[in-house]
């Protein structure tokens, strides 16, 4: 999974077009209310010599113990010996080259045949550049049925599809467990029926797990909050959507109205959400600020053991190094509300509305997508395959790799995946991210640690934002 990569370089895409101009632009008068595609793609008909299929990829400089570009393009080697009109190719770009590759490809009308794979939010950010998959699936008879429920839906905006997933990243409460026998602590359930595990009772268990030098915890009165050793948790999801989705709002992930209008950042579940982190930060002290720990080493702190337990997903396993200590998964705590919300990401295959062979792209995206290619394409990149039908043999895989990992709460994770998405469709995707995580800066870096004043300033800078783009975008 590539979601640090990706989201950066749609970022630059959107920002190198102004933030509100441009081509990239997404339309959000079409994904909210645009029809359907009844336009029928004829079938791949070949007449003359073989098509070449170039799939761009993005490299992974995080994978810890592998290349797996290597196993995407040992499949695609497959593809072409057993299909004598289409040769496909994979171009790698390093995400530092990723950005003026793909803007030159496509400006210059020379677009990749294929993308992927890449994050919910490039696919999401990028939404205008993508090929309506729905009357492929449809003429087809693809079984999208197949897929976890809501996952082939996971890009799916005003009725076009415009990407479907190879692989799935659920999350889930990874913990240490050395931490929790060296203080006589018991693990957290690991069933998602157990109603009290909630982020209450994960707070208790945190402040518990974080100890000073000396080995006090916040609770005791000689605790130093300059010394601290062990903190008892830490989220590595690195946006505010991506942090607040488990308080479940009305509209999850997307902290934005159904009708992409109103700004809903300072609702009352993620105000409530965003207490809990800014307490736990300064006031109970068992999550790291971000000058005590850079946001984006997060993981590599639970890796060196300074941190009890940490929200992450699946990549976990495949960017850090192999823990040297006894380890778990749990399951996402219900929130306040008495619910749960599981944050997940995605490997998502798309094709460029703008493909010079968009027939032939969907063949070699529709072979990956078989569930034997799946899963070994998800032995590559670390991820879970999107299909059902490939559950048993990679499960299998799974414990294997990972011997003593509870692989039931993964796979159970998906069903309270974040749709919207935390990573999904939002006009001027770009902006009104780099003003959220601003808001969320300003909270681990103490700058400000009033949750209700920062989510209400970012809630009206959002609302700027759209409804500038509201008044050019009718």
């Amino acid at each position: 999974m590539f979601p640090l990569s990706l989201l950066l370089l749609a970022g630059a895409i959107l920002g190198a077009c102004g933030g509100g101009s441009g081509s990239f632009l997404p339309t959000i008068a079409a994904a909210i209310g645009g029809s359907q595609s009844t336009t029928t793609p004829s079938p791949v008909v070949h007449t003359g010599p073989k098509v070449r299929v170039v799939i761009l990829s993005l490299s992974n400089l995080a994978h810890k113990d592998s290349d797996p570009q290597k196993g995407l393009e040992a499949l695609i080697q497959r593809f072409n010996a057993s299909h004598d009109n289409i040769e496909a190719s994979v171009l790698v770009v390093p995400p530092e080259e990723a950005y003026d590759r793909y803007l030159a490809m496509v400006t210059d009308g020379n677009a990749p045949q294929l993308v992927g794979p890449c994050s919910i939010g490039t696919i999401a950010s990028l939404y205008d550049t993508w090929e309506d998959l729905i009357p492929y699936i449809q003429r087809d008879n693809l079984d999208s049925n197949d897929f976890f429920p809501q996952t082939a839906t996971l890009s799916q905006y005003g009725g076009k599809t415009v990407g479907l997933p190879v692989g799935l990243y659920p999350s889930f409460i990874l913990y240490n467990r050395s931490a929790f026998d060296a203080v006589k602590l018991p693990y957290p359930p690991h069933d998602y029926n157990d109603k009290k595990w909630t982020v209450d009772k994960l707070r208790e268990l945190a402040m518990q797990l974080t100890f000073d030098s000396g080995g006090h915890i916040p609770d005791q009165v000689d605790f130093n909050s300059q010394e601290i050793v062990q903190w008892g948790y830490a989220d590595s999801h690195r946006s505010l959507r991506g942090m607040l989705t488990m308080w479940d709002a009305p509209t999850q992930g997307r902290g934005i109205s159904d009708n992409y209008r109103t700004a809903l950042i300072n609702s009352s579940e993620w105000l409530e959400g965003m207490s809990w982190v800014s307490d736990g930060i300064w006031s109970n002290r068992f999550i790291q600020s971000w000058e005590a720990n850079n946001p984006f080493q997060a993981a590599a702190g639970f890796a060196r053991g300074t941190q009890a337990m940490l929200h992450t997903d699946l990549s976990f396993f495949t960017q850090n190094q192999a823990l040297t200590f006894q380890y778990d998964v749990a399951p996402v705590p219900f929130n306040r509300k008495g619910t749960r919300l599981a944050p997940i990401e995605a490997d998502i295959f798309a094709i460029p509305a703008n493909a010079s062979y968009k027939q032939e792209a969907w063949e070699v995206l529709k072979w990956l997508l078989d569930p034997q290619q799946m899963v070994e394409l998800c032995q590559s990149y670390g991820c879970l395959p999107a299909r059902a039908s490939g559950a048993e043999n990679y499960r299998t895989w799974l414990a294997h790799k990972y011997p003593g990992l509870d692989t039931g709460v993964i796979y159970a994770a998906i069903s309270y995946l974040d749709n919207p998405n935390h990573e999904g469709f939002i006009p001027e995707w770009s902006r009104v991210e780099k003003v959220m995580n601003a808001g969320l800066n300003q909270i681990f870096s103490g700058e400000e640690k009033d949750a209700e004043k920062v989510l209400g300033e970012v809630n009206g800078a959002v609302q700027q934002i759209l409804d500038d783009y509201w008044a050019t975008h009718k």
